[in-house]
C-alpha cells in the first residue's frame, strides 16, 4: 500500500470474490469512493485462490459462498498459501466476519453502510495482529 488516498490513508488493494455480477459491480463502485482499489474480481473459489497468489492483495473481500468449495475450507487454503492475508467475509443476510490470518481469528463485525465497510477494510489492511499464546 504505497499510494495515499485524499484523506491521508493508504490506498487498499482489494481482491473481490463474489459470483454475482451485480454485487461485484455495486461493491466496486462504492469502494472506489473510499480509496479502495479493486485490483481484480473472482467468480469461483479456484479463480480466487489463483488470483490471491498472483496479485497479493492487501485485503480479500469475499462473499460467504462461491462455487467450488466451502468458504471455511477456501479461507484455510488461502491462509495456508498466504499467511499474512486479511479476509473480510460477507453473507447475503447481512453478516460480516473478518479473518486475521496470523492468528486464525474469526470475528463478527456489524456493517450497515458504505462508511463502515470502508473503515473495516482500511482497518483490516493496516491492523497489526499477533498470534495468541
Amino acid at each position: 500500500m504505497a499510494s495515499q488516498w485524499r484523506d491521508g490513508r493508504s490506498i487498499v488493494r482489494l481482491l473481490l470474490g463474489d459470483d454475482t455480477v451485480l454485487s461485484r459491480e455495486l461493491l466496486a463502485a462504492l469502494l472506489a469512493k473510499y480509496g479502495i482499489e479493486i485490483i481484480d474480481q473472482a467468480f469461483t473459489c479456484q479463480e480466487l485462490l489463483q488470483k490471491v497468489r498472483e496479485l497479493s492483495p492487501d485485503v480479500i473481500l469475499l462473499r460467504g459462498s462461491l462455487p467450488g468449495m466451502e468458504v471455511d475450507e477456501m479461507c484455510r487454503r488461502m491462509l495456508a498459501q498466504e499467511p499474512g492475508k486479511r479476509i473480510l467475509l460477507y453473507e447475503r443476510h447481512g453478516e460480516w466476519h473478518w479473518f486475521a490470518a496470523a492468528t486464525g481469528m474469526r470475528m463478527k463485525v456489524r456493517i450497515t453502510c458504505g462508511d463502515e465497510l470502508a473503515n473495516a477494510i482500511h482497518t483490516l489492511a493496516t491492523a497489526q495482529f499477533h498470534p495468541l499464546p
